[in-house]
């Protein structure tokens, strides 16, 4: 039964009709309380007793009440009156996408920007396990805001498909409207029909199978193919036809009806309206990443700009005059040798990520040397591989390979290797699904063999590992750490696919000497000797070993059979880009004469940054630093600093003056910790295998007082509030790989600790709350960092992120807390705390921080102040140029002979 104007359903009066459609009947009313238009969906009162439908109306509110996103109707009420339920949703002024297009095609900018917003709207609801299930033009409002989507009523398990239901519906049954302008007296989708409108249900969906997220890809595809071309993919006078069309027809290509617009708009709709949903793209995020790229074409054609002009006459002349084989930058061997220089740029709106701890990887070639892969990083800190050929400018985004590290490709030049989330994986260079290989928590390089397998450094310390380049698949070990050696890393294969170099260093003393330095070793383990001093990773290219030594790239003979160096050492370039960090110089060369490099220095410095809950930065702190570990103190007036330099030691810094002072001198110390009245400091500090936990009095007297002793490491995570626990962390087998503790703290000292948290894959930055009841933490458990809790008193473990999380914080009254999410977003989540459990609310964003530096699984590269207001950034120093890489070509011909 229709309301009439004038029905109140609480404090809502109904102003007028808007709509109806498969799931109710929507108004226009009054909020008295708030003096504010709303929109009010209404189950009928016929349906009232429909089990089912009811079940849908429940599923439908408690999807969009979890969503809070710009480009997502929101909701703001559910209610219930004399039979009557409903939802009260934001009243949207503005008109349907399919109204839109009932005027004729959309131009160009146009579409993109509605297909950007729309997806990214997706990507918020998939990441919640949300799927639309009736993306369709209809239930896409356009506003002055920008694109709304609305209507998630079917966002859980679908209705099945029939017989009769294929003959009850028609192409154009809508399903619901929530917003201004929906559909008027259109007739409620039948019991038992298909759930969504015909012309754009994903084959699957129409086959019976669950829609999933990659069904709203599809939807999301029709829409895109309609908005651009200005007609449906798939069309037919019939139900029938159309569904046919949908499961066997490929529909036009966009550019047949727009042929002014390039090749890469089919490429992107058609890997959408894939009918295999295996094939199809994966998820909305790379979707928005796409499309995006495709409107950086549109409006910055020319300044995505990779060889300069310049540059680039300079080359095609020389290499006409050098006769260039098949137009690439490959030279002839018998050409003469000249060494050309050219630069080449990230995309527009992305710098290089050039090596270092966090999120990072230089440039490196293809095996052919005609196509260079690299991390491309944006303004907010999000980055991504990307692809591009030496023989033009367009970069290409490798969509599912966000917040990737240390690239590496295939033999054949057909797949990348990469490093993610603490995971090995790899993908098609030409697109398609991201496979998870194995556990790499902390890694340092991989390097792909001839046979298909993968040599690579999983951890910061220990050996190096060969594993099939196959999802799920177990390595074995081929080095392992011996004598004063803590970490072996850079592995790269040799020509012969049977041998290759390697990185052997110590962390404490990292410098060349006898025994640091590359070393030359066979697979099967036979053979494995110390080979040159050195303090980068080396490569080898056209008969010569290279590595970096003070900025500057060297070469030196090198037979890679016997692994024999012959010949003085030569200069080839300065001014090489070198992380301090990782031991890991910013070049790469191959066999065909090309060397590309990114020019810099050091990379281990950074700089302290004060930023509000928008990510404004309101100051600098300090400068030209290398800050391994920060904690701002519980009275927001100061911060200890874990600084840089051999060894390790903390320092307190005023956050108003900018002043800092040493406070810890000699051993190498890790784990910073405050007590609640920020007049001491907890730490400790490692002697070899011996560590000590110590407590120091700020300001006062008297040496450090030792409170606990171990024959291994210990770090610190965090003393609870009240003062009476302290959590710390030991290994577990590696470095990375550590069980937490809890002990009890007292005047004379720590008691007997027990364990807290033991998790086969570790557990790192523990957290109490305020009130000492709950640690926070994160694990990779689930194959990613995600934040997990567990009381203090009863133990046990909750997960608390689902889509990705790491570093939490809480708030001084602990009903929020703050984290970082994979791609270092800042976030904030409601927290209710039950009897025994919290009760975890929606996360949202607040900011996406700048480059991070420092960061590890004891360290942490930032902090929150208690307020909530406050928070201090780790930025990343900018000593490097980040915004060039250099490619060489014939570099050898800068050897002396």
């Amino acid at each position: 039964m229709s309301l009439t104007i004038g029905t109140k359903l609480g404090p809502y009066e109904i102003v007028a009709p808007i709509g109806a459609g498969g799931m109710g009947e929507v108004y226009k009313a009054n909020d008295s309380r708030l003096n504010r238009a709303v929109a009010i969906k209404v189950l009928p009162s016929h349906l009232s007793s429909d089990e089912d439908l009811r079940k849908r109306f429940e599923r439908e509110a408690k999807a969009i009440s979890s969503l809070q996103h710009p480009n997502i109707c929101t909701l703001f009420d559910v209610g219930s009156q004399d039979g009557i339920d409903f939802l009260v949703m934001e009243f949207l002024e503005g008109e349907t996408l399919a109204a839109r297009l009932g005027r004729g095609s959309l131009k160009l900018d146009e579409a993109l920007t509605i297909a950007i917003e729309v997806a990214d709207a997706l990507d918020a609801a998939h990441r919640q396990g949300i799927v639309h299930r009736d993306l369709k033009p209809g239930n896409i409002i356009l506003t002055k805001s920008g694109a709304k989507l609305m209507d998630f009523g079917l966002a859980k398990t679908a209705m099945g498909i029939s017989a009769a239901a294929v003959g009850s519906v028609t192409p154009n049954t809508p399903t619901m409207s929530v917003a201004s302008l929906a559909s008027p007296n259109s007739p409620l989708t039948q019991k038992g029909s298909i759930v969504g409108t015909f012309q754009y249900i994903a084959p699957e969906v129409l086959q019976g199978t669950e829609a999933d997220a990659r069904s709203d890809i599809f939807s999301f595809g029709c829409v895109l193919y309609e908005m651009l071309a200005g007609k449906r993919p798939f069309e037919g006078k019939t139900q029938i036809k159309v569904m046919s069309a949908i499961l066997e027809d490929e529909p036009s290509k966009v550019t047949e009806m727009r042929p002014l617009l390039s090749s890469r708009f089919d490429q992107v709709v058609g890997a959408c309206l894939v009918k295999d949903p295996e094939q199809r793209l994966q998820c909305a995020r790379d979707l928005k990443m796409q499309l995006e790229w495709l409107r950086s074409g549109v409006t910055e054609k020319t300044q995505n700009v990779g060889l300069g002009n310049r540059a680039m006459w300079a080359i095609a002349a020389a290499l006409f005059l050098l006769a260039v084989v098949e137009g690439s930058l490959t030279m002839r061997k018998e050409t003469p040798k000249i060494a050309l220089e050219a630069d080449i740029r990230p995309p527009a709106g992305f710098n290089f990520s050039i090596s270092s701890d966090d999120g990072s990887g230089p440039v490196v070639l293809s095996r052919d040397g005609k196509y260079v892969a690299f991390i491309g990083m944006d303004v907010p800190g999000k980055s991504q591989i990307f692809v591009r050929s030496l023989s033009n400018s367009e970069a290409k985004p490798v969509p599912g390979t966000e917040a990737a590290e240390y690239p590496f490709w295939s033999h054949d030049g057909k797949s990348i290797g990469f490093f993610a989330g603490g995971m090995l994986k790899r993908v098609a260079v030409g697109g398609g699904p991201v496979l998870d290989i194995c556990m790499a928590e902390r890694p340092r390089g991989g390097t792909w063999l001839p046979d298909d397998t993968i040599l690579f450094a999983p951890n910061i310390t220990g050996g190096i590992f060969r594993v099939a380049a196959n999802p799920s698949s177990s390595p074995t070990q081929v080095v392992g750490p011996a004598g004063e050696v803590t970490t072996n890393r850079w592995p790269m294969i040799l020509p012969d696919g049977k041998h290759f170099i390697y990185l052997a260093t110590n962390h404490s003393d990292p410098a060349p000497s006898a025994t640091h330095g590359i070393s030359y070793a066979s697979l099967d383990g036979k053979e494995n000797r110390f080979l040159m001093p050195a303090e980068s990773n080396a490569a080898y290219a056209n008969g010569s070993l290279l590595w970096v030594q003070s900025g500057t790239l060297m070469a030196r003979k090198f037979d890679p059979g016997t692994g024999n160096l012959s010949g003085e050492t030569q200069g080839v370039v300065e001014g090489v880009a070198f992380s301090n960090s990782t031991w890991r110089a910013s070049f790469d060369a191959n066999d065909d004469g090309v060397l590309v490099y990114q020019p810099g220095s050091v990379t281990n410095r950074s700089q302290l940054l004060m930023a509000d809950r928008t990510g404004k930065v309101e100051k600098t702190i300090l400068e030209s630093i290398r800050v391994i570990d920060l904690r701002v103190s519980p009275d927001g007036r100061k911060v200890a600093l874990l600084i840089g330099g051999q060894p390790f030691n903390i320092w307190v810094a005023d956050l108003q003056e900018g002043t800092r002072v040493r406070t810890t001198f000699g051993l190498t110390t890790e784990g910073i910790a405050w007590s609640a009245d920020s007049k001491q400091l907890y730490y400790s500090v490692r002697d070899g295998d011996k560590s000590q936990m110590m407590r120091k009095n700020l300001g006062g007297t008297g040496s450090d007082q030792v409170i606990m002793e171990a024959s291994k490491p210990l770090h610190i995570s965090d003393v609870s509030p009240d003062g009476k626990w302290i959590v710390f962390e030991q290994p577990n087998g590696s470095s990375t790989v550590s069980t937490s503790y809890i002990a009890p703290l007292t005047e004379k000292g720590a008691g007997t600790p027990r364990i807290l948290i033991n998790e086969p894959v570790g557990t790192h930055n523990g957290r109490f709350s305020p009130d000492s009841r709950w640690v926070l933490y994160q694990t990779t458990e689930t194959g990613r960092y995600e934040i997990y809790a567990t009381s203090v008193e009863k133990g046990g473990k909750q997960q608390i992120t689902s889509a990705g999380g790491f570093y939490p914080r809480w708030s001084s009254d602990g009903k929020k807390i703050y984290y970082l999410s994979l791609e270092r977003s800042v976030l904030e989540m409601q927290i209710t705390q039950a009897v025994d459990h919290l009760i975890p609310g929606t996360p949202h964003m607040l900011f996406r921080t700048p480059a991070l530096a420092g960061s590890s699984f004891f360290g942490s590269p930032w902090d929150s102040a208690t307020d909530g207001k406050h928070f201090l950034l780790n930025g990343r120093g900018a000593l490097d140029d980040n915004t060039r890489a250099v490619v060489v070509l014939d570099w050898t011909s800068r050897l002396k002979k």
